[in-house]
């Protein structure tokens, strides 16, 4: 019988799952285990701040496909960690996040010593604690199939200190796959029956319907349907496909989508829950027939009434459907295909002849971002007044491509999870976008980016506020609070950390400053001056949607408010 100690064991485990990156910081409790990964084939990532830990790992996850584990230890390292944690739970990241246990030896009031796996609970998918050495292969195991079975999420286990030096024994853990679940053929009968009296059908996909493009884009084909998408499902499809019509079809969605939806009967609902932000909080104008297709059974009927449910994987299920696609074939809309052409050139067309002279403008400047990026070039974006243009103004041509927070929303996301997504392919373009407040989060984590050696280009969008946040303040309150942000000099910082710096002033000047940002062999920080002075598609359409629901007597005594600070000379 062979013998590891458990930290040994914990590292040998990690590489037969093919794991080979881990994201923390050591401490006194974890240094076993550091140690031991200094002998391993792992990528051992120090992060600046374990806050960043979990959205590294799930930039490593979305474009890698590849499970990352996060390293903390107790307390204060592992609370650092919590909304990166939620992050990861509410937008379904994969992710596995071993913590030290405080050894109490039956004393009180230990160093670290609270309640961290009861205070985690509500964040995550499980919770794991390791009662005895032996059982750590089984248990590690565990935590790693069960955080991407299903419905993939965050899962913590918990080592006690003490326990990463004692013995164990070594083995070798073979995963064995789950079969996949046909759904019944009376499910599918009724699928195809729907499909078959659907006058004109739609395509709306998430992020759970990655890994099922080809069927995706057969079954579009076959139906002749537009393919609109959730904030993570955009580049499941690429959006220059002749059917795709990009993000939402809401209100709040992209104005080819809204206008190519309208005259569909029927919706496939491909691995999406319909979650607030991306439906333009729950504005979608729902077609008479809706069939919604997600391997987590429990997002079914919670926010619009299906027609019909099927539980699966998104590629098994839509597999299944296209064995029957001689009963469901439509003749193929020819002028459907030139509507969204034309949409989409008169889109571009209309930002093109947007020009600000002695500023940026959002829209004309992720158009030429797109111009200058590969078509597989990675684009990380924070959460912001800067991240509602991405939604609509950004072209998405590759699955993994497009990173950014959609349901949990938050900021500091978009620098570590670019970071992580760089670790994953370093072969690739990787560019992150955030605004100046999300900037003063976590900008310091470009610090890890340049100890590992690997090129990020930072773009910042710089108003010096708090740009959304002042937006709805001024459009609500009619006056603005707590929005200001104290100047900072990005070239000072970019200096002392050894990145290039670039300055863009107007529209005029993106296109080349973009050019010699990706030509130059170093990371970068863009420092973008930028003008809010228009809104958003997404922003001026969830805006109605939220003045159309309050009562006559909440608008009314809001426009007076309003008045009231306009004559009082406080706007």
């Amino acid at each position: 019988m062979k013998l590891n100690t458990v930290a040994k064991e914990i590292v040998h485990v990690l590489e037969i799952q093919g794991i080979d990156c881990v994201f923390g910081m050591p401490g006194y409790q974890n240094l076993e285990l550091y140690d031991c990964l200094a002998d391993s084939s792992i990528r051992n990532v120090l992060v600046t701040n374990e806050a960043c830990a979990p959205f590294m790992a799930d930039g490593y996850h979305y474009v890698s496909g590849k499970i990352a584990v996060c390293l903390a230890i107790p307390g204060p390292g592992f609370t650092n960690m919590f909304t990166g944690l939620a992050e990861s739970y509410v937008d379904t990241f994969p992710l596995v996040v071993i913590v030290s246990g405080v050894n109490k030896e039956d004393k009180s009031f230990p160093m670290h010593g609270v309640e961290q796996l009861k205070a985690v609970a509500p964040l995550v998918k499980a919770t794991f604690k390791l009662e005895c050495p032996a059982q750590i292969t089984k248990v590690l195991n565990e935590a790693i199939l069960l955080a991407q079975k299903g419905e993939p999420g965050p899962v913590v286990l918990e080592i006690p200190e003490n326990f990463f030096t004692k013995e164990t024994e070594k083995e070798t853990f073979i995963p064995v796959p789950e079969k996949s679940n046909e759904f019944d053929s009376e499910k599918l009968n009724a699928v195809i029956e729907v499909l078959q009296n659907a006058k004109s059908c739609g395509i709306y996909i998430g992020k759970g319907a990655l890994g099922a493009q080809e069927e995706i884009i057969a079954l579009s084909d076959i139906l002749s349907a537009p393919i609109a998408t959730t904030i993570s499902g955009r580049g499941v499809v690429p959006e220059d496909h002749e059917f795709a019509v990009g993000f939402g079809f809401s209100p709040a969605g992209s104005l080819i989508a809204k206008d190519i939806f309208q005259g569909c009967d029927c919706l496939i609902a491909i691995g999406c829950k319909f979650s607030e932000v991306s439906t333009g909080q729950w504005s979608l104008p729902m077609p008479e027939k809706l069939i919604h297709i997600d391997i987590n059974e429990n997002v079914f009927h919670k926010n619009y009434q299906a027609t019909i449910t099927v539980c699966g994987d998104a590629k098994e299920v839509l597999s299944q459907i296209l064995n029957r696609r001689d009963t469901i074939q439509k003749n193929k809309d020819f002028d459907l295909i030139k509507r969204i052409a034309e949409g989409k050139e008169k889109y571009c067309e209309f930002i093109k002849l947007k020009e600000k002279r002695d500023a940026v403008s959002p829209p004309r400047f992720y158009y030429e971002l797109r111009q200058q990026m590969k078509r597989d070039a990675i684009l990380a974006v924070d959460c912001g007044y800067h991240q509602l243009w991405s939604y609509t103004d950004y072209t998405v041509l590759g699955p993994g491509t497009y990173l950014t927070t959609s349901n949990y929303q938050a900021m500091g996301f978009s620098i570590p999870a670019a970071i992580g997504a760089k670790l994953a392919r370093l072969d690739k373009d990787v560019v992150c976008l955030c605004g100046d407040g999300c900037f003063l989060m976590n900008g310091f984590e470009l610090v890890t980016a340049k100890r590992e050696g690997v090129k990020i280009i930072c773009i910042v969008f710089n108003d010096k506020n708090l740009g959304l946040i002042k937006q709805i303040q001024s459009k609500g309150q009619g006056r603005v609070s707590s929005t200001n942000l104290t100047k900072f000099e990005l070239r000072n910082f970019s200096d002392s950390i050894g990145f290039g710096y670039v300055a863009i002033e107007s529209d005029r000047a993106i296109a080349a400053s973009l050019m010699k940002a990706f030509a130059s062999p170093n990371s970068t920080i863009i420092d973008v001056n930028v003008n809010y002075d228009e809104e958003p598609t997404y922003y001026k359409g969830l805006s109605s949607v939220v003045w159309q629901r309050l009562p006559d007597s909440e608008k009314l005594k809001r426009s007076q408010k309003i008045l009231e600070r306009k004559r009082n000379g406080s706007i």
